[in-house]
């Protein structure tokens, strides 16, 4: 009778499991084919023609007014999420390794999440893609809410008249340590 029991507990335990871990996944999104696509952990932008690597297991969600993509690992908090901007650039537009990029880019997230506050820049520098292109990289800090305390790591380019935004967030002591989502950012490659 016991071992009855304990089989239809673990039967239970099991079809719980199951169900639980369906509840936790990922609504995936279809980004729109006109702009670009997203299979298999890479999109690729149609115009201006470039790709980036995220990995295999994240999918594309319901993006913000404005984003392009907005691509999450898959799991209950969506975290880290990856998001594309892609804007027009200035005629006065800062060079990326100064700081009014990186103030203008601060900006650009405050006004994004207008209930969030102090915001720090850990790290700043431009980098020189694998097609030879610079884009400035931020490492920055902030709090979204009153509880929830955020890395973005944000990679900045400039390609022709438009001004690419990738940026890669998640919770401060998360997994994914900030410089390991720049790293995914830094797969940026233009066409």
């Amino acid at each position: 009778m016991k071992r009855k029991l304990w089989k239809r507990g673990v039967v239970l335990l099991v079809v719980a499991v199951c169900l639980l871990s369906q509840a936790y996944t990922l609504q995936a999104y279809t980004i729109d084919s006109a702009l670009g696509e997203y299979a298999e952990g890479k999109y690729i932008n149609k115009s201006p023609a470039f790709s980036v690597q995220f990995p295999a297991n994240w999918v594309a969600q319901q993006g913000f007014p404005g984003e392009i993509f907005r691509i999450a690992n898959n799991n209950e908090w969506s975290l880290p999420v990856a998001t594309l901007t892609i804007t027009d650039k200035a005629k006065d537009a800062p060079a990326l390794d100064s700081d009014a990029a990186a103030e203008a880019y601060l900006k650009a997230l405050k006004e994004s999440a207008p209930s969030s506050s102090r915001h720090r820049i850990e790290s700043k520098g431009v980098v020189k893609l694998t097609d030879g292109t610079e884009a400035m990289t931020l490492i920055i800090k902030w709090k979204y809410d009153f509880s929830t305390t955020l890395h973005t790591a944000a990679l900045v380019a400039y390609q022709g008249d438009k001004v690419i935004n990738l940026s890669n967030s998640t919770t401060v002591g998360g997994n994914t340590p900030p410089e390991k989502l720049l790293d995914m950012l830094k797969t940026l490659t233009f066409k």
